[in-house]
């Protein structure tokens, strides 16, 4: 929606915020765009939350963080869905990501996550280094 960067920014929240407006379209694009964002240099972790959420669970944004605050370096939400939803995910990225990886993430494409610095820093680094048509 065309006020969703304002709807973000007035929320009032507990923890830092900074909305991003003009990205590139596509998820990939605007997360790494996020995380080359300069309020980020020195923290520890980063929660990217899904803007087109329709009720936003605080729980699951503390579950993700405390994750990431522990041992993992990622966290990813995985929420029930629909029969019908996330065709894209269930028949493509899902059965890719674990092919390739060896790893199952039941949603890989989901919006809402966690990182740490060092997977911000890893992720970055390695984004870098691939061509720019990627």
């Amino acid at each position: 929606a065309p006020d969703t960067a304002a709807r973000f920014a007035s929320t009032p929240t507990r923890a830092g915020k900074v909305a991003l407006t003009g990205l590139r379209r596509g998820k990939g694009a605007q997360i790494l765009a996020a995380l080359r964002h300069p309020e980020l240099a020195g923290v520890e972790a980063v929660l990217i939350a899904d803007t087109d959420t329709r009720a936003p669970d605080p729980a699951r944004y503390r579950a993700l963080l405390d994750q990431v605050r522990g041992q993992a370096a990622f966290a990813i939400a995985d929420y029930p869905r629909h029969w019908d939803e996330a065709n894209l995910t269930n028949h493509l990225a899902r059965p890719l990501s674990a092919a390739t990886t060896g790893h199952d993430v039941p949603q890989p494409l989901a919006g809402d996550l966690a990182l740490t610095r060092r997977a911000l820093d890893t992720v970055t680094r390695t984004a870098a280094a691939l061509p720019p048509d990627l």
